[in-house]
């Protein structure tokens, strides 16, 4: 084989070498449901590294990619009024960028109840106090915090969703550790609340976390643990609402 040949041959090797590790890869996401006020868990299902995230519909707000959660995959997203919003979703390999995909986040929400046109009657009693000693402990660190009861029933209900989507968040580990979960967990609440919201409350249900995930930041995250986790975001989640409502 003649010089020229055998350069030419390398050539041809090398440009094919080149397109084939320059095919863009794909990427999928699902449509996703939630309810007004819920921190909303945005997954890609996608070879590529980082997915990033844009808004195509006004109206739902996605949190910043430089809150560094464990997953450059996943992206919390809220929104405050019902409706059909549609996000886009776009992943690279080197230098060459998937194709961008959309999908729709369908946020469901029945708004405020009217009031009803019915003469005044008695005033009915208060409820009784929960018997659940999580929130119980809820109850009496957020009567602690400064603040309004306005604002204080906002930022509960603001925190409750999103220990809701840390639940649903968590469901979605494979192979994390604490110290992963942990990370997670704390550079997403910035986006959530101001700094110096309710934060004896926010002590009070990072403490309850600390207790099951453990203070060993490299261990893994077992099916028990993770199973435990889930439920005491759900349970958090519960709790905040209550007194979001009251």
């Amino acid at each position: 084989m003649s010089q020229a040949l055998t350069a030419l041959v390398s050539i041809v090797m090398v440009t094919q070498t080149a397109v084939a590790d320059e095919t863009p890869p794909p990427i999928k996401v699902a449509d996703v449901h939630a309810v007004v006020g819920d921190w909303i868990v945005l997954r890609a299902d996608t070879e590529g590294k980082v997915v990033r995230w844009k808004a195509v519909t006004p109206g739902i707000k996605i949190a910043p990619p430089e809150l560094g959660l464990r997953d450059p995959k996943v992206a919390l997203a809220t929104c405050c009024k019902p409706g059909v919003y549609r996000v886009h979703a776009v992943t690279a390999k080197g230098d060459v960028p998937s194709e961008i995909v959309e999908f729709k986040v369908t946020v469901e929400g029945d708004g405020p109840t009217p009031v009803p046109s019915v003469p005044p009657g008695p005033i009915p009693p208060v409820p009784p106090d929960p018997t659940d000693p999580l929130t119980r402990k809820i109850r009496d660190a957020l009567a602690a915090d400064p603040g309004t009861p306005a604002q204080k029933r906002e930022w509960a209900g603001a925190l409750g969703g999103f220990y809701a989507a840390m639940a649903k968040h968590v469901e979605g580990y494979k192979d994390a550790t604490v110290g992963e979960l942990l990370s997670d967990y704390r550079v997403a609440i910035p986006s959530v609340l101001p700094a110096d919201a309710i934060k004896g409350t926010r002590a009070v249900a990072g403490q309850e976390v600390a207790a099951v995930a453990g203070d060993d930041a490299e261990r893994k995250i077992d099916a028990a643990t993770k199973a435990k986790l889930v439920d005491l975001f759900t349970r958090l989640a519960a709790a905040m609402r209550v007194e979001a409502s009251r």
